[in-house]
């Protein structure tokens, strides 16, 4: 809290000193326009650009350091808080060994031991609720409190057994509602974060053989309904995540007990999961995202916003904690909808594909509103269920054609919008391609003839896009050299594994390597490109040395012949052009060079 206060303190006395500036160069800039009265328009028009100025890059810093710190941060969780943590959780182990204790020494009886209990946590309640100094473990120690009341009605229940199952139920629901309308009133999120926790597990922490499913699930989303209901007043992000890891724990307890672990699971059951999973999905995911987009620049006052540099209309400042979750609930859903239903790998592709549908749905309304960097979010993971579908829907070579057509699509897209998330989608997708085409390069074999066949048709896809298509799009040129510099040693590997099984393949490969090494070089000369000349220069001197150390000993007397004496032959002409060309273009470049001066 008193770090708050100094931080607050800090940025107080800055303003103070930027407006101190700021009334300073006014009253120089008047002095000098009262000395010179003629000059008293240009003295005008530089005040004012040099107070525009100041204003702008002021505006600049402060919205970069309040983006800094709003993203970058150390929760207070992990930064501040964590004595009270250590603290309030040794305390409740205490209680904790102090109800086994009093069973294994039978002190007291059972009853008692539960008023104990009560009394323990009503007396941190109480010390929390009380005014007293320290807003923060005020907090902690009401949620101590409701802890050690947790505690009790578990132990009452589980250890002692004298209370009946819907009382015990009715105590764990009134220290649910408990906790949540003393998080509201107390403005604590770590309340409700506990009233969450707590409640979700009061099913658990009250376990019976018989229990009814419907029961269940009906439960967990009346304590989810509350808590995304808190939510909606609070935005607490800590509380977004207490539902997320609690709901999540709910559904997948449920899905092992009703239909993994069981050999004929009932219709119901598996409709019971799927529509609890659709209702978490609205309250952790859709409707937290709908609250974002209603806060827009429109119905926000300008204080919640970061205004841009040279652009009048503010920027929202975005939740770190719904981005997070959208890059994780969307594809879980997936995942759980197919251990629910045991989908084949078509129905599965096409729910993915659905999946992907409906979050690349919501990109467009959200960076129309201004929220890019969770319109971004929402296209990354719709990305990740297309590239789901694309695996479950296509097995090899088909495959390979439509990862390597997504991987240039999204470079376009990221080059088009100027976005990162998707640019490392492109990256992504491409080593996928080169992964796919190893393994195929690997462990199998492609028929027909060679080069003219689907898989090495497919493989030349992945090298032209690695190459050529792919670096026309990227803004980094040393990443572009990187990607054709790999398409060109794929080039020499693809020949290789095409040629080399045939007939004398070793001489026909080493034929076919001094022709792409021609054709490099010829483009080089052609296009001006000093790079092309030297990858064609490294792939002649590449290929001779192919012949005195592979071609050598694995080709026939009577082929060698010809192989070195073309080679020779080819060596010399190329000698000459480069002798010819390569000094004509020096000496263009030193004339337009010595015109220029």
């Amino acid at each position: 809290m008193d770090r708050e206060h100094s931080e607050a303190s800090d940025q107080d006395r800055i303003e103070k000193l930027e407006k101190r500036v700021e009334y300073l160069e006014k009253l120089v800039g008047e002095r000098q326009r009262a000395k010179a009265p003629g000059s008293h328009a240009s003295s005008e028009r530089e005040y004012r650009r040099s107070t525009s100025t100041l204003d702008s890059t002021t505006e600049k810093n402060r919205t970069q350091r309040d983006t800094f710190k709003d993203r970058f941060s150390i929760p207070s969780i992990l930064k501040e808080n964590w004595l009270y943590w250590m603290g309030v959780g040794l305390l409740l182990l205490g209680v904790v060994f102090l109800f086994n204790y009093s069973i294994e020494q039978g002190w007291l009886i059972p009853p008692i031991r539960s008023a104990f209990g009560l009394l323990v946590g009503s007396i941190l309640f109480w010390l929390g609720y009380k005014r007293l100094e320290g807003e923060k473990i005020r907090q902690f120690l009401m949620g101590a409190g409701i802890g050690a009341f947790y505690i009790t009605g578990f132990a009452t229940f589980q250890l002692y057994s004298f209370l009946s199952y819907p009382v015990a139920f009715s105590f764990m629901l009134a220290v649910t509602v408990l906790s949540f309308g003393s998080s509201v009133r107390q403005n604590s999120a770590t309340l409700s974060l506990i009233g969450t926790l707590g409640g979700l597990a009061t099913p658990f922490m009250l376990y019976q053989e018989e229990g009814s499913l419907l029961l269940l699930i009906l439960y967990s989303c009346t304590i989810m309904t509350g808590a995304a209901a808190i939510y909606q007043f609070k935005e607490w992000g800590s509380l977004l995540w207490s539902m997320f890891v609690g709901g999540s724990m709910i559904l997948m307890v449920a899905l092992v007990a009703n239909v993994l672990d069981v050999l004929e699971p009932l219709f119901m059951d598996r409709w019971v999961l799927q529509s609890s999973l659709l209702y978490m999905l609205g309250l952790v995911w859709l409707l937290p995202v709908v609250k974002e987009f209603k806060n827009g620049p429109g119905n926000i006052p300008g204080g919640a916003y970061a205004t841009q540099q040279g652009s009048e209309k503010p920027r929202p400042k975005e939740n770190p904690h719904i981005q997070a979750l959208t890059l994780l609930i969307p594809v879980l859903a997936v995942q759980y909808t197919h251990g629910i239903w045991s989908l084949s790998d078509i129905n599965l592709g096409f729910l993915a594909l659905a999946g992907s549908v409906l979050t690349a749905g919501l990109c467009f309304p959200l960076r129309r509103a201004g929220f890019r960097d969770l319109s971004t979010t929402h296209m990354f993971s719709a990305l990740v269920l297309f590239t789901q579908a694309l695996f479950l829907f296509f097995e090899g070579n088909m495959l390979l054609v439509v990862i390597t057509l997504e991987a240039v699509a999204l470079r376009y897209a990221s080059t088009r919008y100027s976005d990162q998330i998707v640019s490392l989608g492109s990256h992504f997708l491409i080593v996928i391609a080169w992964f796919l085409m190893g393994g195929t390069a690997l462990f199998s074999t492609s028929g027909g003839l060679p080069i003219l066949n689907v898989q090495s048709l497919s493989e030349l896809l992945v090298l032209v896009s690695t190459g050529l298509i792919i670096p026309i799009y990227l803004s980094n040129s040393r990443t572009a050299d990187l990607y054709q510099l790999v398409a060109h040693i794929g080039v020499l590997g693809w020949l290789a594994s095409e040629l080399t099984p045939l007939e004398n393949g070793q001489m026909v490969t080493s034929v076919a390597w001094g022709i792409y090494a021609v054709l490099i070089l010829t483009a080089g000369f052609w296009f001006r490109q000093p790079k092309l000349r030297g990858v064609g220069i490294v792939t002649l001197l590449l290929v001779v040395g192919k012949l005195f150390f592979v071609d050598l000993s694995q080709t026939s007397a009577l082929l060698r012949i010809p192989l070195f004496m073309g080679f020779g032959a080819l060596l010399l002409l190329i000698g000459y052009f480069l002798q010819k060309y390569w000094s004509d273009d020096e000496e263009d470049d030193s004339g337009s060079r010595g015109a220029g001066v």
